[in-house]
């Protein structure tokens, strides 16, 4: 981004992009794919993957949408970290180029939330807000990424798992 200044949420955004890259340096290939029981037999890689698809819409709405039904759950993503890194740094290029001023951009927003038949909800919105979103969502699946990585014996990358929220009402 040209300039000095980045606003706050851009800058989040950042930080929680820098994560999931640290988690990525963290684990070797092996434990990216390895099912965790206490995770409901999940893996690092499908949390992962499933983060980064929801940092994708907002990031790349550049036709007025962000359509979280949309995400292409790509696969590769959980098992290959080759894959996942150049997936992750290129939606890290894409979001260091995001203008200050779109963050109060409207967009519209498509995102099934019920199992209900019918079509999916969609609502008004502003590109900043879903960037929160995004980054509020990451949080929680990066909480449960924590444990995991505890459970594999992984050494945490400083700040997975903990809401900045948090961080500020400790005092950290």
């Amino acid at each position: 981004m040209s300039g000095l200044w980045r606003p706050r949420i851009l800058l989040a955004l950042d930080d929680a992009l820098d994560l999931e890259l640290r988690l990525l340096d963290a684990v070797d290939d092996e434990l990216w794919s390895t099912s965790v029981d206490i995770a409901m037999d999940a893996t690092l890689g499908q949390h992962f993957r499933h983060c980064l698809e929801h940092f994708q819409p907002p990031v790349h709405s550049s036709d007025g949408w962000v359509d979280y039904d949309a995400r292409p759950r790509d696969r590769r993503v959980e098992k290959d970290r080759a894959h996942a890194r150049r997936h992750l740094r290129s939606l890290m290029e894409s979001a260091s180029e995001i203008p200050a001023r779109d963050l109060s951009r409207g967009v519209r927003v498509r995102c099934r939330v019920s199992n209900h038949p019918g079509p999916s909800g969609e609502v008004e919105s502003t590109l900043g807000r879903e960037l929160m979103y995004a980054m509020a969502h990451a949080i929680h699946h990066h909480a449960l990424m924590a444990v995991m990585c505890r459970s594999l014996g992984v050494d945490l990358p400083e700040g997975l798992g903990m809401a900045p929220s948090t961080v500020a009402h400790r005092g950290g």
